[in-house]
């Protein structure tokens, strides 16, 4: 049925069931008449004619039930119902526009009708929006909403108001922004569907080569050059874009994705955009495909179908790339253009005029993934040489840190051009700055863009594949001023090009950078709420890393120790977001799963004692509830598999293990654990020792994990260190707990978790024998460390001198020892020995290697009550 005959049907209708009944019978009607000669856009066009036709026969009823006319409101239809390409359960993507600032009677019953009819009664899916007149031109509008009115068609209402839209609309669209944000918008659907159109099962609508490549290219076309329907196709050849015969056959290829796409619809009865293998065969047949010289039928649909697809994904991907080839104006009245996805100076006179144009031009490349033309680099080079930048450039280049797109890539930009010796040179200095911590890989400079990438990824603007877990960007998505955090990234190591402080003092990095992040911050225009937290972030930057890995995150001790530095819970979610991309960028294998896990417990607990929504961490009897609830759940998970006998291995150990152990140990590592105790406890160990060695994945390290009994004496860490060093093997980091004896007649078990490497490779398996044969010699007494040692000729290791020695009693019944040893041979070999010597027992140990030392925290007790010596002294005059 026509247009005219589907209003004239309509017109005598007046009754929201009278409307809905007409338009569910319509379109039976318009779906049982699909044929393959016209079951394309044909049929699309049937079916956008007969919406048409209801809705205006709505407004017109809406007029009449108000007694107002509809002067000031026009009807649009958006999206692919504007191009008339509305698929049978395509949305109905409609825009009510006006020029009027009442809420009229007449539009309150439009809006309802539409819902009544369409959505309630018709169960088609409506899609609307509501827009002034003055919202339309310039940069009002999101991207989706600009294209959908891209596509705008007058349905009913005021002609004369739709007519000045269309005025207004196109020379008040951006094109530059319009067409980057458009390539952008693709780029990340074809990340998502594929990015080949010879897919098993294709996507019709947003894979490639589907109807969004076509959209996408002639969006792009229609904002360039200001054509639209055939005149757009006909421009097209006329600028040598495409070939009379390339136009044709893309004309071709998109109807046959219509009638494709039209008729899985109608086979599914639902909307539906694969085309699986289970409905090929089936639309072969319906389109009178037969088989051809042996081939099957589905085979011959199937080969058409990806000539046609290969078709628009590689004609639609000209269309774009030439619609970006002339030079398009960024900005307004910038003076900058971009040509081939570079950007260079338009306008000469205008750019002279205004001293910012070179963070403008970095905002467009930033913004847009553009590249600095080789005459822009110059011409920004040669400013910066012979004027420099204006007092108020470090505003401009704050607020440009802020804007979406890749802040690392304008840094690199800026140290190219000049820019950032202009604006930051105590940044630009370390660009070539090598660390004195060999953990690093890249110098301070890299590392500190690589820490600023690190942040960007937790944007909302970022990919959603960017592979940050979730919960990092959630803290990210809380945080009032995530501009702060970037300044503090931006400055947090500059304290190492500066190893005093400014009265001569020597002084570790985060207190050097921090006195100096005031003036920095100043100088860069920063206001002072955000320079404080700025300088804060820089002052403890290490805080959180230093503490996850080093202490023992159950005890309340360690909790308030955060809180004594941290002031509120914004500048705790800023310091762990910092603390994750800061040791992400040191290089590979220093980010962890076991890191993750430590600096993750530590947050959550310090940030729920600063949001008191947590029970008193002091109570012990909350405390003792809260961990029974957790060795509850472990047991659950460990033993949803696991035998009598085993079940009750797992009850025993949870209840024996640490909260620290318990809180920060994997399932996985847990059973591990399980299997060999299990294997030391049934005998089966050679030497009284169970070990079992890996390399870390992505790393050149090993990891160790021992398991034995309890040295009746004090030393068996001493002596799994004393083996290390005498095969010449680098001890990184250390995790050791303790699991008491069970009933008088049962002994102490150790479990010990160690990352080691041999000369900086982890240990081939002849190695990893050799050392776990010494290791079980060494714990069972059979070759004593000594005579280790002098078989393998090693001295006998000294301490050194040993920094920021602090001995202190915790909350509970042990002691902590926080040291820094030298990373020398044997260094803490030497350390644990002249612990164990002094008669203290080791509970647990964290330590790792940090800046080209060592730094330790033992949890200790004295071995016999009394028995303890002057540890302190003896580690002085070590």
């Amino acid at each position: 049925m026509s247009n005219s005959l589907h209003t004239t049907a309509l017109a005598s209708l007046r009754e929201e069931r009278s409307l809905t009944d007409y338009l569910i019978q319509a379109r039976a009607e318009l779906r049982a008449r699909w044929l393959p000669e016209t079951g394309g856009r044909a049929w699309a066009q049937a079916h956008s004619d007969l919406l048409d036709a209801v809705l205006r026969r709505l407004l017109s009823l809406a007029a009449e039930r108000s007694g107002q006319s509809p002067q000031g409101i026009a009807l649009l239809a958006t999206g692919g119902y504007g191009q008339r390409a509305l698929a049978p359960y395509s949305d109905v993507d409609l825009t009510f526009l006006v020029d009027r600032d009442d809420d009229p009677p007449l539009l309150r019953e439009a809006f309802r009708l539409v819902m009544d009819v369409l959505m309630a009664g018709a169960r088609i899916k409506v899609g609307y929006a509501y827009r002034h007149i003055s919202e339309i031109g310039g940069d009002r509008l999101d991207h989706q909403t600009q294209t959908a009115l891209l596509s705008a068609r007058l349905i009913a209402g005021d002609g004369a108001l739709f007519a000045r839209f269309d005025r207004i609309y196109g020379p008040g669209l951006h094109i530059a922004d319009f067409l980057f944000r458009k390539i952008s918008e693709r780029e990340r659907i074809r990340q998502k569907m594929g990015t080949s159109p010879y897919l098993v099962e294709p996507e019709l609508k947003e894979g490639a080569g589907g109807l969004r490549d076509i959209q996408t290219a002639l969006w792009m076309a229609r904002a360039r050059f200001d054509k639209t329907g055939d005149s757009l196709w006909r421009e097209l050849v006329r600028r040598h874009i495409l070939t009379a015969s390339e136009k044709t056959r893309l004309q071709e290829a998109r109807e046959h994705l219509y009638k494709i796409r039209n008729l899985l619809h109608l086979l599914t009865d639902e909307r539906r955009d694969r085309l699986s293998t289970s409905r090929q065969e089936e639309i072969a047949a319906r389109l009178g495909i037969t088989d051809e010289g042996g081939i099957p039928a589905v085979e011959v649909f199937m080969q058409r179908h990806y000539q046609r697809t290969g078709d628009i994904y590689h004609l639609s991907e000209k269309i774009m790339q030439r619609c970006l080839e002339a030079p398009l104006a960024l900005g307004t009245d910038s003076g900058l253009a971009s040509l081939r996805r570079t950007v260079i100076v338009a306008e000469p006179r205008r750019v002279a005029a205004d001293p910012h144009w070179p963070l403008a031009a970095l905002e467009f490349c930033q913004r847009y993934e553009l590249e600095l033309a080789p005459a822009t680099i110059e011409a920004i080079e040669e400013l910066v040489d012979k004027e420099g930048l204006s007092t108020d450039s470090g505003t401009r280049f704050l607020n440009l840190l802020m804007q979406p797109g890749d802040v690392e890539q304008t840094l690199r930009r800026m140290h190219r051009t000049g820019l950032l010796r202009a604006l930051l040179p105590e940044l630009d200095a370390c660009m070539g700055l090598v660390p004195y911590d060999p953990a690093h890989v890249w110098t301070v400079g890299e590392h500190t863009l690589r820490v600023l990438q690190n942040l960007t990824r937790l944007r909302p603007d970022a990919p959603p594949d960017s592979g940050v877990p979730a919960n990092y960007r959630e803290v990210f998505a809380s945080l009032e001023s995530p501009a702060t955090l970037y300044l503090g990234a931006l400055l947090h190591d500059l304290g190492k090009q500066w190893p005093t402080l400014l009265d001569g003092t020597r002084a570790p990095h985060e207190l050097t950078g921090a006195e100096r992040a005031t003036a920095l911050c100043e100088r860069l225009g920063a206001y002072p709420q955000r320079a404080e937290s700025a300088v804060f972030l820089v002052r403890w930057h290490l805080l959180l890393a230093e503490l996850s890995r080093l202490r023992d995150l159950t005890r309340p001790e360690t909790i308030r120790e955060v809180l004594r530095h941290v002031p509120d819970a914004d500048h705790l979610k800023m310091l762990y977001l910092l603390t994750w991309a800061d040791t992400s960028a040191v290089g590979p294998g220093v980010w962890t799963d076991m890191t993750a896990r430590l600096l993750d417990e530590l947050f959550g607990r310090t940030l729920g004692a600063l949001e008191s929504d947590q029970p008193d961490e002091d109570d012990p009897d909350e405390a003792a509830r809260r961990l029974d609830g957790l060795r509850g759940r472990l047991r659950r998970r460990l033993a949803s598999h696991a035998t009598e006998e085993e079940s009750a291995a797992i009850q025993s150990h949870t209840n024996a293990m640490p909260a620290a152990y318990l809180l920060n140990t994997s399932l996985e590592t847990m059973t591990l654990h399980l299997a060999m105790i299990g294997a030391l406890t049934s005998g089966e160990a050679e030497h009284g020792v169970v070990a079992d060695l890996r390399t870390l994945p992505g790393t050149e390290q090993t990891e160790l994990t021992l398991v034995a009994y309890d040295d009746p004496a004090p030393g068996l860490l001493a002596k799994i260190t004393g083996v290390l060093y005498a095969y010449d093997i680098r001890l990184h980091a250390a995790q050791v707990f303790t699991r008491p004896a069970e009933g008088e007649s049962g002994r102490a078990i150790v479990v010990d978790t160690l990352v080691i490497d041999h000369r900086d490779q982890p240990l081939d398996r002849n190695m990893r024998g050799e050392l776990a044969t010494a290791l079980g010699k060494a714990l069972g007494g059979e070759e004593p460390i000594p005579e280790l040692l002098a078989r393998r000729r090693r001295p006998e290791p000294s301490l050194g001198t040993l920094q920021n020695l602090r001995l202190e009693p915790t909350d509970g019944d042990h002691t902590l020892l926080d040291v820094i040893v030298p990373r020398g041979p044997g260094a803490i070999h030497a350390l644990l020995r002249t612990v164990t010597a002094q008669g203290w027992n080791i509970h647990a140990a964290r330590l790792s290697t940090w800046a080209g030392l060592i730094r330790c925290a033992l949890y200790l007790s004295e071995a016999t009550p009394g028995a303890g010596g002057d540890l302190k002294a003896a580690l002085s005059g070590g």
